[in-house]
């Protein structure tokens, strides 16, 4: 009797639960990634994969075998050592089992969008922090590019997917540092080099520029499609932009080169709206890419350039598209605050935690096809489908609007540009953190009232 749940809440979301893991398959893509009862379990796959997936749902979360040993949640019997040789199991391929429930995600939603509708991949990191993880396989320093020191810990490269209403993410790769020196563990020898968890390790050590090729090429050939592809300056290199029709960072205009600035300064003809001016231009290389810059409402001095392989897009149209990108970064954001990414494990094994990456990406995809589900009304039947419009995409002035939010240094630069008073740069960089905050409230307020219903009390 203890195995049965006494709350109703829990009940409820139990049912709701396995009802989206039915429509979604997830007993079969765990089979199709390789996922196999081992020697070792003490439960089925498919049992220990439903319990690592809601134990971020639950308030007094410790540790994952905590939420099912003290209390009464738990509907499997198992011990202590079951989750953690099923997480540190190098034979399982979460990356696999990410991009099919990606894919499964992505034609539901695209039964319900317009043939026209562009989708776009969006390529960003973050860094997970392990300050106390001297012991931790493939720690290091990294350098984390919004506090622009080095921390101990790993990078979180992601490729997502979006079609302008929702945002899956794709799969990840948790990155080490590829200079050996900076290094603190190196990875483990011990395991079969076959097997999906070796070809992690190699991964960790490669550039992160290289990783991202791969991520693209493996949603590729999982028949996994979109129409651009979005990232910021960080992965603007020459050899990138090859490799995916996708910079070097001086540009060929009128048969001089210029950088970005000067290249701005030698553009006639400059508007007075929110689209300053645009060029099509040739890298040193030899790409003819457009650029364009808008206009930061904010300083007038400053702009946003956005850079295109698609020389024939409106620039309007771009603006758009752009402002996609956002979704990687609100993304990033639900996944540390609901669904305890980087938080929810300290363990040392790197299965460990890729693992629990993974998961946290694969809680992400069931909620936004939870999320789709039940707010497109055209899910509901063929009827829906005929008479109601389509989600409306993102409209340009919110476009701009949203790109305005990637000024995230914009306290910092006010402050070395001497025009904040001294001492005031915290209270600005503060402002503005909560006026960021106070948007992405708005994005996040299904997940809030999602959740609200199902923390246990």
């Amino acid at each position: 009797m203890n195995n049965i749940p006494q709350n109703d809440k829990y009940c409820n979301f139990d049912i709701q639960l396995e009802k989206l893991f039915q429509l979604l398959g997830i007993n079969s893509l765990l089979r199709l990634s390789g996922f196999r009862k081992r020697e070792k379990y003490g439960a089925t796959v498919y049992d220990l994969f439903r319990m690592l997936f809601k134990s971020c749902f639950f308030h007094n979360v410790k540790t994952v075998h905590g939420n099912y040993t003290s209390s009464k949640q738990a509907n499997v019997e198992t011990n202590k050592s079951t989750f953690y040789n099923f997480l540190s199991s190098e034979y399982n391929n979460w990356r696999k089992f990410q991009l099919l429930l990606a894919q499964r995600a992505i034609a539901f939603f695209s039964k319900l969008n317009d043939a026209d509708r562009k989708t776009c991949f969006v390529l960003d990191d973050t860094v997970l922090e392990r300050a106390k993880g001297m012991h931790v396989e493939l720690v290091s320093n990294v350098f984390d590019h919004v506090t622009n020191t080095f921390i101990r810990g790993f990078t979180a490269l992601q490729l997502g997917w979006t079609d302008g209403i929702n945002f899956l993410p794709l799969a990840n790769a948790l990155l080490s540092s590829t200079n050996e020196e900076n290094r603190y563990v190196e990875a483990t020898t011990k395991i079969d080099k076959r097997t999906s968890g070796s070809k992690r390790r190699e991964e960790s050590k490669q550039k992160k520029t290289t990783v991202a090729i791969n991520l693209l090429k493996q949603a590729l050939s999982m028949g996994i499609t979109a129409d651009y592809v979005l990232m910021d300056s960080w992965f603007t290199t020459e050899p990138f932009i090859r490799e995916i029709r996708a910079l070097k960072q001086r540009y060929e205009y009128k048969g001089e080169l210029y950088n970005l600035r000067k290249l701005y300064q030698a553009i006639p003809n400059k508007r007075k709206g929110d689209v300053i001016c645009s060029a099509v231009v040739k890298t040193k290389g030899g790409i003819e890419v457009k650029i364009i810059f808008i206009r930061n409402r904010n300083v007038k001095r400053e702009y946003l350039a956005i850079l295109s392989t698609d020389i024939n897009i409106d620039e309007q149209e771009m603006v758009r598209h752009y402002a996609k990108r956002w979704f990687i970064e609100t993304n990033f954001k639900a996944q540390k605050q609901y669904f305890r990414l980087g938080k929810e494990t300290q363990g040392r094994d790197y299965d460990n935690l890729f693992a629990f990456v993974s998961i946290s990406s694969i809680r992400y995809i069931v909620m936004e096809y939870n999320r789709r589900l039940n707010e497109d009304q055209r899910s509901l039947g063929q009827l829906f489908r005929n008479s109601c419009e389509q989600m409306a995409d993102i409209p340009y002035i919110t476009a701009i609007d949203t790109l305005m939010q990637c000024f995230k240094n914009l306290a910092k630069d006010l402050d070395d540009a001497h025009l904040l008073k001294k001492g005031c740069r915290e209270k600005a960089q503060q402002l503005i953190e909560d006026k960021l905050s106070s948007w992405f409230t708005g994005i996040c307020d299904y997940l809030q009232r999602v959740f609200s219903t199902l923390i246990l009390t």
